[in-house]
């Protein structure tokens, strides 16, 4: 019935484009077949109208439906929603094969052809280009240029030969070709060649059509003037408040600082020091492609300029140096935002209610100054309000609210404040930082208790990459963090349930943190091409390391029989966390991806157990869907951990978590995903209070939760709202032999901001 739909109105004599097919056909392994095919049906026009899901063309259905709508409705959904019917053209068919063919070529199969056939039935066409192709022809010999006594440029493609993307017996490619154009050119740019392109190198080939092999003379052209000059970098020039409508004569102050020329203006926003810092263009120096833009990104990367301009001028005095001449235009050194939250899961909650449906909503601000002491500082500041009330509460119920405030201060330096012996390998285009942070936090359980933290950080962060690499480091390091967590305004119904479960009681006692911090993570995501790429986090703090070797110095000399900081004892745990995330890409449009993130916290030394906010909770708008956060595990932990008069605090040492989502578009900015989701947290001790918390590895599996949903996504790219519907699959909490609940048709909404990963 639809496919009659789409055909029922085509102008007389036209059919439906219904499919292309790439069917080949050889006598001989072709390399890369399946990349091969896409490659050519990307070539292929016209492209059939879309599949929705891969199942079937709504886009052309409403489209149809629509098409006599000169108004309203109708009309906005086919111009918005609808998409025309692509028919056949013999002509773009020609041009196709004509364009296959020629790709082949390029791919080394120079014995090939590219035919097409058509089958139409009820006024629908399917097209199958039946590729044909002969074994192809391969690199045979590499000759380069000989004349290395007299050519620079040839003495120097021979020293680098060993990387060369060309190699004897590897079928021809065009591409590869170029490739090994672009390499030497690279190579040339960042050992002083600042006038040599790719263009001065070409290939002569000779090719024999008896064993189907190819022989590669790679050539260098001359230069306009004879030869090719290396340059060196002269004297260079900074313009810290460059205008665009200023001339040299407009800056009145000259200043020489660390072999750079500083034109400053009567009122100085930037201290050059700091300026210097991050210009790796240096006089004497051998002119560097990379050192150009390794500048370039430094220099943007301070926050402080809206634009960054980099000129050379050859010294006409010195013909082989390079004047340089950095210009850069100041951005607005001061600035505030404002953000709304709304969810229905705050991230710091502390369980749930009984009846569920919380709502939150929460305001943020943020005041910025980027150039706080004229040395591209930038000083934050940083405040949250939020609140989470319960919607489904009866009136004669007791308030379950959940009030939060917390309030930061950061200050970022654009360099190591460490002596240089202990500075670690940052890439040149990046530049280090050393972070301060200064934080409080009071989170306000109405029917529980109100929670209190300080903060205190001080550390770097830092990033490793190469050069053209997808490959991304960074680094995060504190060597001292400090944080205080204390428990005031307890109700009744909250100490009952700490006597009544001791090993809780333990978790809330106050305690001082102090420890160093290391986080990790890596993508090779490619910000310029839509491809599969891979994410991993990762993170290790020590808490007390190191202070059980002073309280043991303090009872040697008879100080105290015990180290307290600010009258508090000290927690000592190891934390673990690793996460990591694969992004494929179905589609041009659509993407599968998969997590799988896991942590664990021990207790050591003085600690019997790990504070609270340290231990692990699951569930929520970004890890279970289909549970709400903080209301599973550990383990096979029952319903009977919740009470009608304190909620539950279902948190573990161990936390497993693993999520498949595919997303896909819907239409414009409104993206779609079906997702399953499945983990949970353990202990590593037996707890009374949570039977069947414990980790056991034989069969963790049985405790596991399981959830499956679609959600939807409104994407504008720089912001994303997020609703999602979680169905619960499998409860761990409920009885052995009761735990499969599809058929009870649970569902969790969740809403959020932002990807859940």
């Amino acid at each position: 019935m639809v496919g009659c739909t789409h055909t029922r109105h085509l102008p007389e004599g036209k059919t439906l484009h219904q499919t292309t097919l790439i069917d080949f056909q050889s006598d001989a392994p072709i390399k890369d077949k399946s990349d091969l095919k896409e490659q050519l049906y990307n070539l292929s026009r016209p492209k059939p109208n879309a599949k929705f899901l891969g199942i079937g063309k709504v886009k052309l259905w409403i489209y149809h439906r629509t098409r006599n709508a000169k108004k309203g409705l109708g009309e906005w959904l086919r111009r918005n929603l609808g998409e025309p019917p692509v028919l056949i053209d013999s002509t773009l068919l020609e041009r196709s094969k004509q364009v296959m063919a020629l790709k082949l070529q390029k791919k080394g199969y120079f014995h090939q052809s590219v035919e097409y056939e058509t089958i139409t039935k009820n006024k629908s066409t399917a097209v199958t280009y039946n590729v044909s192709v002969e074994k192809p022809y391969r690199l045979d010999s590499i000759f380069l240029p000989v004349d290395t006594a007299t050519n620079p440029i040839a003495k120097v493609i021979h020293k680098i030969r060993f990387g060369s993307y060309l190699h004897p017996t590897d079928q021809f490619d065009a591409d590869v070709l170029q490739q090994e154009r672009s390499r030497i050119t690279q190579y040339l740019r960042n050992n002083g060649y600042y006038d040599f392109s790719s263009d001065f190198i070409h290939y002569e080939l000779d090719s024999s059509k008896v064993n189907r092999s190819i022989k590669v003379h790679l050539k260098v052209k001359q230069a306009s003037n004879g030869s090719h000059t290396p340059y060196r970098i002269g004297k260079v020039f900074v313009y810290t408040q460059h205008n665009p409508k200023d001339t040299l004569f407009n800056y009145p102050d000259t200043t020489f600082v660390e072999g750079y020329y500083f034109i400053l203006p009567s009122t100085k926003k930037f201290k050059p020091h700091a300026i210097a810092e991050h210009i790796l263009l240096k006089q004497g120096r051998l002119y560097a492609q990379n050192d150009y833009q390794n500048t370039i990104n430094r220099l943007f990367s301070l926050g402080v300029f809206k634009f960054v301009t980099i000129g050379f001028s050859k010294d006409t005095l010195k013909g082989n140096q390079l004047n340089t001449y950095i210009r850069l235009v100041p951005s607005v050194r001061q600035g505030f935002t404002a953000n709304v939250e709304v969810n229905n899961q705050t991230a710091n909650a502390f369980g749930g209610s009984g009846t569920g449906g919380l709502l939150g909503l929460a305001l943020g601000g943020t005041y910025q100054n980027k150039n706080t002491f004229k040395g591209a500082e930038a000083l934050n500041l940083n405040l949250y309000y939020g609140q989470t009330f319960n919607i489904n509460r009866s009136p004669n119920t007791p308030k379950d609210n959940i009030n939060e405030f917390s309030g930061e201060v950061v200050l970022s330096l654009p360099k190591f404040l460490a002596p240089k012996r202990f500075h670690p390998k940052v890439s040149d285009q990046n530049r280090p930082t050393t972070n301060i942070r200064l934080g409080f936090g009071r989170v306000e359980s109405t029917d529980q208790f109100t929670i209190t933290s300080y903060n205190l950080a001080f550390g770097y962060t830092w990033r490793e990459q190469k050069m053209l690499s997808r490959n991304q480091h960074l680094h995060t390091f504190s060597p001292l963090s400090v944080s205080s967590v204390n428990i005031t305004n307890t109700t009744t119904q909250f100490e009952n349930y700490l006597q009544q479960n001791p090993r809780q009681s333990v978790t809330f006692q106050p305690r001082i943190i102090v420890g160093p911090i290391y986080a990790y993570s890596f993508t090779n995501q490619d910000l310029n091409r839509r491809r599969d790429f891979e994410v991993f986090r990762g993170s290790i703090e020590l808490a007390g390391a190191g202070l059980s070797n002073i309280e043991q110095l303090l009872r040697l000399a008879n100080i105290s029989d015990s180290l307290k900081i600010f009258g508090i004892d000290y927690a000592q745990f190891a934390r673990f966390e690793a996460d990591f995330r694969k992004y494929q890409m179905v589609t041009p449009k659509s993407e599968l991806v998969s997590r799988i993130a896991t942590g664990v916290v021990i207790p050591y030394g003085n600690s019997e157990a790990v504070p609270f906010v340290k231990r692990f909770s699951i569930g929520g708008p970004n890890s279970l869907r289909a549970f709400q956060l903080g209301r599973l595990g550990p383990g096979t932990t029952n319903l009977n951990l919740d009470t009608s008069s304190v909620k539950a605090f279902r948190r573990g040492d161990i936390r497993i978590e693993a999520n498949i989502e595919y997303r896909f578009p819907i239409w414009k900015y409104l993206k779609g995903a079906v997702f399953i989701d499945a983990g949970n947290v353990w202990t590593l001790r037996e707890e009374n209070e949570t039977e069947g918390g414990l980790l056991t590895f034989k069969d963790f599996w049985r405790s596991l939760g399981l959830g499956t949903g679609v959600g939807s996504r409104l994407d504008f790219g720089y912001f994303v709202l997020r609703l999602d519907f979680g169905y619960r699959l499998r409860d761990p909490r409920q009885p052995q032999g009761e735990r499969w609940v599809a058929d009870r048709n649970i569902v969790t909404w969740q809403f959020g901001i932002g990807y859940p990963f």
